[in-house]
């Protein structure tokens, strides 16, 4: 089965691009050949990504211009690292694409999947965009979803008749966050909650992806999405306890006083091995939460403003809603428990996604 897969492949997060490598690797560990249709929308190609500045960095249009010149070469390595993974480790369509009519009527694939990520977030997108609901695949084409988000609690009013609309022409859709399966059933569509495809890969395959060890020491790893100062006052507390020195994964440009470690604008690669020797892990993040719990690592979770259902969701499912607790670093975690029920609900979703990229059963 061929399987074309519209996802957020082409941008700079570490997240993004290794659960589209996980999709392509579940699919062919299921045997098919997956195939990310490289569509690469305005906000992600490298003219937006260069000239692209926050309005409370630049008041006026010479200072945005001076804020453009000096982060280009910053923005030019993240760029080149996250484009190198992908182009080097995902399959690739050989054509590019930049809108949905250059899209249509190619009728190359068996079935057509979106997946993973914030595809469904339009918050993000500032507009809801058809690629990510599939609207480019020829009639009567097979349409599913695996592990996609919503990103959100609940639709707005105008985004309810459109997203209906599009879903419904799906033959099957699963997502990553019961919240989606709430927003389905609100729709009156049917919906499963699966893994994150990240977790769909077990702890040794991910090994062979990532690099070398980075840090000799024993360490807890910050990885920080979000400005919040509880961040760096709960990693010292941390690390005094456990006698780890302090690493920080981002895009800081300098490294903070308390940082023992600064790692920036590092490659996906380097992201996976900085995990998986961690002694423990302060994040904000979903996909630093799914890989340290993939990777068996004591972490704690601080909750970012917005769009914290997502983290939620895998805490409950694991059960470890307590792990939001601060005072509670000092408590291991019980992987016997948490990796057997990895274990069962990764089998669920391969056979869920097993069954979507299988022309038997699911069509209507």
């Amino acid at each position: 089965m061929k399987v074309g897969i519209v996802t957020m492949h082409r941008v700079d997060n570490y997240g993004a691009a290794l659960q589209a490598y996980a999709t392509c690797e579940s699919i062919r560990f299921l045997g098919g050949t997956p195939e990310i249709i490289d569509y690469i929308p305005n906000r992600f190609r490298l003219s937006r990504q260069l000239l692209n500045v926050r309005a409370d960095r630049a008041k006026t249009i010479l200072h945005k211009a001076l804020f453009i010149v000096a982060s280009a070469p910053i923005r030019l390595k993240i760029w080149h690292s996250f484009t190198s993974f992908v182009e080097q480790t995902i399959p690739l369509s050989k054509k590019k694409y930049y809108n949905i009519k250059s899209m249509e009527n190619q009728n190359i694939y068996d079935v057509y999947l979106t997946g993973s990520d914030q595809v469904w977030n339009s918050d993000f997108d500032h507009y809801i965009d058809p690629v990510f609901y599939l609207e480019f695949a020829p009639a009567g084409a097979k349409k599913v979803a695996y592990a996609a988000s919503f990103g959100k609690k609940q639709l707005s009013e105008d985004e309810i008749p459109v997203i209906s609309g599009y879903l419904r022409k799906y033959n099957r859709i699963t997502v990553r966050e019961s919240e989606g399966v709430d927003i389905l059933h609100s729709l009156d569509l049917e919906g499963e909650q699966v893994l994150d495809p990240t977790l769909l890969l077990c702890k040794e395959q991910w090994q062979n992806v990532m690099s070398r060890r980075l840090v000799r020491d024993k360490y807890i790893l910050i990885y920080q999405l979000n400005p919040n100062p509880e961040f760096e006052k709960q990693a010292k507390i941390i690390a005094k306890s456990k006698g780890l020195k302090i690493v920080k994964l981002g895009r800081d440009i300098k490294k903070a006083k308390y940082v023992d470690y600064q790692f920036s604008f590092r490659s996906p690669k380097d992201f996976l091995s900085l995990f998986m020797y961690a002694d423990y892990v302060l994040t904000d993040s979903f996909h630093g939460t799914a890989f340290s719990i993939n990777f068996e690592r004591n972490f704690t979770v601080i909750y970012p403003p917005r769009f914290s259902g997502r983290l939620k969701s895998i805490l409950d499912l694991t059960g470890q809603e307590e792990r939001t607790n601060i005072d509670n670093h000092s408590i291991n975690i019980d992987y016997s428990v948490v990796t057997s029920i990895i274990r069962r609900e990764r089998q669920k979703s391969l056979d869920a996604l097993k069954s979507m990229i299988s022309l038997e059963g699911d069509n209507e």
